[in-house]
C-alpha cells in the first residue's frame, strides 16, 4: 500500500493527523456561542459525524495493516473508542464555553461518524492488502 510506504518511511504522518484534527476540534468547540452562524436544526449533528470522521480516520492510521488483519474487531472498536472519548471530553470541554452546552446526540453524532470511518478503513486494508499481493 502506498500509504504505508509513505508512513514507514516519515513515522510522524502515521500520528500527527489525529492530534491536528483533535486541535481543530478543540479550537471550533472553544469558540462561544454567539460567534457561531445559525444553521438549521439537525445540520450541526452532520457536521460532527463530518469531523469525527476524520478524527476517525486518523487514529485508523496509527495501526499499521498487520494489526487490521489479525485483530480487526478489536481494532475497529479500539478506533470507536478513541474517538468517542475525545467527542465526550469535547463536549465536557463546550459546557464552560459561554453560549454552548453539552449533548448526549453530540456524542452519538461523534461515534457515528467515528464508526463509518473505523469500518470503511477496515475494508479500505481489505481490499487493497488482497489487490497489492496479487
Amino acid at each position: 500500500m502506498i500509504l504505508e510506504k509513505f508512513f514507514d518511511r516519515y513515522p510522524v504522518f502515521r500520528y500527527s493527523p489525529a492530534f491536528i484534527n483533535m486541535a481543530i476540534i478543540f479550537n471550533l468547540s472553544g469558540t462561544s456561542g454567539s460567534n457561531l452562524p445559525s444553521f438549521p436544526i439537525g445540520i450541526d449533528k452532520v457536521f460532527h459525524m463530518i469531523a469525527f470522521a476524520a478524527l476517525g480516520v486518523s487514529f485508523a492510521f496509527w495501526f499499521k495493516p498487520p494489526t487490521w488483519k489479525i485483530k480487526p474487531i478489536k481494532t475497529v472498536l479500539l478506533v470507536i473508542a478513541l474517538s468517542t472519548l475525545f467527542g465526550i471530553s469535547d463536549e465536557f470541554h463546550q459546557y464552560f464555553v459561554p453560549g454552548r452546552n453539552a449533548s448526549i446526540y453530540d456524542v452519538i453524532a461523534d461515534f457515528l461518524g467515528a464508526s463509518l470511518a473505523a469500518v470503511s478503513y477496515y475494508f479500505y486494508v481489505k481490499f487493497f492488502s488482497k489487490k497489492m499481493a496479487s
